[in-house]
């Protein structure tokens, strides 16, 4: 069993309840994204997760780049745990969608202590450069130091500890182990990556994940994710800002000829543009267009017609030409 499959397990659990369509794909031994890519925008799929570490999450999304699959169209889920440390100004611009996750806590005492010393260590690993930040293993690493420290601390305090040297052939195991075990179930820590504390299974447990976006020049927390399936979104990351996602763009309205709504003026054929009609829909476009400082461009629809489906599942006029995007259409 792939164990990338085991992590969507919830997911694909989901889609068998919802009947909502699921598509799996993954890359081949050389990684190259290409083809896939090529087959998720040739299905009109809007919706990627992406299940793998950051390098490869970013090599995926700059081949997605030039592939022109960071438009406003795609939304990107990474499930990489060293979110925060992809530096993606090169390859994302303002329109595109992409949302991950991170454990760790900036906010705690020893943060910067942690950070600076491996940024020392990286210095003197690599010599030059700057030290990308601090990875999720690195966290997690030193948090687990700390929770085994204090369970065997606390494990002296009740008990006469000592060391025994043990073979792995051998069946005679430590006689503190069960107890030390129990000490971790009973640790409560607060960590590099947020509240540590265990269930009677071992599991972690009362956690939570940030809900990260990017944005120019690194990322904003948009919402929180919490253990028992709690999701608490910020109100301000759920109230589309049309100002800032429609300033300076360009877009194609699709329309069809229906008084009094759109209308060809009287002597259309000597003007040009958007000059060529009017209406309650065009003079509408005009003053939203002055409010939100966009452009637009008037397409009638190639079969004058608002849509209908077709016996292969297509759809024709207006509607179909929406589906397939045609020249951006919206």
């Amino acid at each position: 069993m792939n164990p990338g499959l085991l992590r969507l397990e919830e997911l694909v659990r989901h889609f068998l309840i919802s009947r909502e369509t699921l598509s799996v794909r993954m890359l081949d031994e050389t990684l190259d994204p290409t083809p896939l890519l090529k087959e998720i925008r040739d299905d009109k799929v809007a919706t990627i997760i992406i299940d793998a570490n950051a390098s490869v999450s970013y090599a995926i999304l700059r081949k997605a780049k030039e592939l022109g699959m960071t438009t406003a169209f795609y939304k990107y889920i990474l499930t990489t745990m060293d979110f925060p440390l992809l530096r993606l100004d090169g390859v994302v611009d303002d329109q595109s969608n992409i949302v991950g996750f991170s454990l760790l806590n900036t906010s705690h005492a020893l943060h910067p202590h942690f950070q600076r010393s491996l940024s020392l260590s990286w210095r003197d690993s690599c010599g030059r450069g700057q030290h990308p930040g601090a990875s999720m293993s690195s966290a997690l690493m030193f948090d687990a130091v700390h929770v085994v420290v204090g369970a065997v601390r606390e494990l002296n305090r009740s008990q006469e500890i000592g060391v025994k040297p043990l073979s792995c052939s051998s069946p005679l195991i430590w006689q503190h182990g069960t107890s030390l075990m129990n000490y971790l179930r009973m640790v409560e820590y607060e960590g590099l990556t947020g509240h540590v504390e265990f269930n009677s299974k071992g599991q972690r447990t009362n956690y939570t994940l940030k809900i990260l976006e990017k944005h120019r020049g690194g990322h904003r927390e948009i919402g929180m994710w919490f253990s028992n399936n709690t999701l608490v979104m910020n109100s301000t990351s759920l109230d589309l800002n049309s100002s800032e996602s429609l300033a300076n763009k360009t877009l194609t309205i699709t329309t069809i000829l229906e008084s009094p709504y759109v209308m060809r003026k009287a002597r259309f054929q000597d003007l040009s543009g958007n000059d060529r009609y009017e209406g309650f829909c065009v003079d509408m476009l005009r003053e939203l267009s002055h409010l939100l400082h966009f452009s637009f461009r008037l397409k009638l629809v190639d079969d004058g017609q608002y849509g209908a489906p077709e016996p292969n599942g297509s759809w024709t006029g207006m509607v179909g030409e929406l589906i397939n995007r045609v020249r951006g259409s919206v």
